[in-house]
């Protein structure tokens, strides 16, 4: 392997060790590195670190207003009947009709149907299908727009008023 360093090891007189130690092991003498002109920098330029941090900035605001466009323009929910297979349809049924706790409701479920549902995959699936059958109108999203507005305007004064 090729040396590290262009200029060959010094070889210097130390001290014995056995000043301090009562012995002599065999180093009075020490192979040194070559010096360095200066110290090395390792903290960073703050010049240079400001024009990182800015530059990071502005990547992550513009992959946030991208990622919020994409968002935003999502294909409008169905707005037409969603149509229901029997477990959903006794689902809805046990749940806001007979309105029974979800035990009894994983027990029908085994008893009529023959299948055995965990009680939080019963509430999984009652609270995913009422989301697919919820409608949105018009002034539900412009509610919506206005709310997340707001929030984006003046989160950190409603954030510092509550500290």
């Amino acid at each position: 392997m090729p040396p590290m360093y262009s200029m060959p090891p010094l070889q210097t007189t130390a001290a014995p060790i056995n000043s301090f130690y009562g012995g002599d092991f065999g180093m009075t003498t020490t192979t040194m590195s070559p010096v360095r002109a200066g110290p090395v920098p390792i903290a960073p330029d703050p010049v240079g670190l400001r024009q990182m941090n800015a530059l990071k900035r502005m990547r992550e605001e513009e992959d946030y207003s991208e990622f919020y466009q994409k968002r935003r323009r999502r294909a409008p929910s169905q707005t037409g009947p969603v149509e229901l297979n029997e477990e959903e349809q006794l689902l809805l049924k046990l749940k806001e009709e007979e309105n029974l706790p979800w035990k009894d409701i994983a027990v029908r479920f085994q008893t009529d149907l023959g299948k055995s549902y965990q009680v939080p995959a019963l509430q999984m699936r009652f609270k995913r299908l009422r989301e697919r059958m919820r409608t949105w109108t018009e002034t539900d999203v412009q509610a919506l727009e206005q709310a997340y507005d707001y929030w984006e305007r003046f989160q950190f004064e409603i954030i510092a008023a509550k500290v």
